[in-house]
Order: structure tokens, then sequence, then C-alpha cells
């Protein structure tokens, strides 16, 4: 190369490693409150609300969502509370553990939720959007005016979304619920492994309900 092109290339070479050392500097120094606020921006939470006709427990979690619900329940927030009849896995048809479904009754029976207040939706459910769809049925039979769903942290804009593009046309008040997660918050996910997992997962999750 001419002198004057290499010096030019040296000096954009420089500057590029000037401009990332800077930007992992900050990193170091600021890392906290920057994983702090992406963390907080993503959390969506709308429960401030008075009172719902249902409260909606999706699959899984059961050390935290029956117990969110129950609690909005006593509360007095809620007039019941719905379960999902999942899809039962081969080891459940073997009666080796139980189904989804039968832990939360259980949980929401041991937290002294009546059987009266508490609803089966679905029949073989296996994802969210089956959740939705067992929701809609439910909605366009009693037309209630709002729901909430219960789930932590991390799921709970992709949950927004879902219910809210499922719903969209129903006139319904749709409520995200975002529970504390087990072992890691706001502030410190990214120093538990179950919390990058957890946030990386439902990014990549949240991308592909937006684009299917």
């Amino acid at each position: 190369l001419p002198p004057m092109t290499l010096r030019l290339s040296l000096r954009r070479l420089a500057f590029v490693l000037l401009a990332v050392t800077a930007l992992l500097l900050l990193l170091g120094i600021f890392h906290r409150s920057i994983l702090t606020t992406l963390a907080s921006l993503w959390i969506v939470d709308s429960s401030d609300f008075a009172r719902v006709e249902l409260v909606i427990i999706p699959g899984g979690n059961f050390d935290t969502r029956p117990f969110g619900a129950a609690e909005l329940f006593h509360e007095g927030r809620c007039d019941k509370i719905a379960v999902f009849k999942t899809e039962l896995a081969p080891t459940v048809e073997m009666r080796l553990v139980p189904s989804d479904h039968a832990v939360n009754l259980a949980v929401l029976k041991k937290l002294e939720v009546p059987d009266a207040s508490i609803i089966t939706l679905g029949d073989g459910v296996t994802s969210t959007w089956d959740e939705v769809a067992a929701t809609r049925v439910w909605c366009e039979t009693n037309r209630p005016r709002s729901i909430a769903i219960v789930t932590e942290i991390f799921p709970s804009r992709r949950i927004r979304y879902a219910y809210e593009k499922g719903l969209r046309d129903l006139p319904l008040e749709i409520h995200v619920v975002a529970l504390p997660a087990q072992g890691y918050t706001p502030a410190d996910w990214w120093r538990s492994e179950k919390g990058l997992i957890a946030f990386q997962n439902e990014v990549v999750k949240w991308v592909y309900y937006r684009v299917r």
C-alpha cells in the first residue's frame, strides 16, 4: 500500500480498537446498571388491576404460578382460576408422575382455593398458542371483561404478546402479572445460570413468536 493509504488504514484501525476498548471499559464499569435496566425494560407487568374475572395459570413452573394465582384469589382480586389440561407424556400415562394439570390442582387445593373457583381449559394443550386458543373458547362463551395471566418476569413479554394477538378482536382487558422468579431477580439475573438461560430463551421465543 502507498504510505498515505497505509497511514489512513492504521488510523482507522486504531480508532476502532480505541472505540471497542472504551465500550468494554464502560460495560465493565456500568454492567450492573446496564443489565438491570435491560431486564426492567424487558419485563411486562400490569398487576395494578382491582379485579378480574379469571386468572390463568400457564403450564409449567409449579413453584411460582399457582402460588401467584392463589394469592390473587385470596386477595379478592379474581372470581375464578383456570388451569390447562395438557398433553399426557408417556411417563404420565404410565402413572409414574402426575400431569401438569394434576399438580396445579393439588397446589391450589393445598392453598385452600375452593374447587368451585377452579376451571379447566383445553385438552391436550402443548404450547402457549394452544393455551391462548383454549382461553379464547372460554371467553367467547362467558364474555368476561378482563382476565389476567400469571407468569415469571422474563416470559411476561412473550405471554402478553401471545394473548393480545390471539384475543385482539375480543372486548377484553388483558393483564399480565410478572411473578418473582426463583433464584434470581432483575438486579442480578446475569449472575445465575437459571437467569441467563431464562432471559436468553425468552428473547429467542419472543422473536420466534413475532415472525411465525
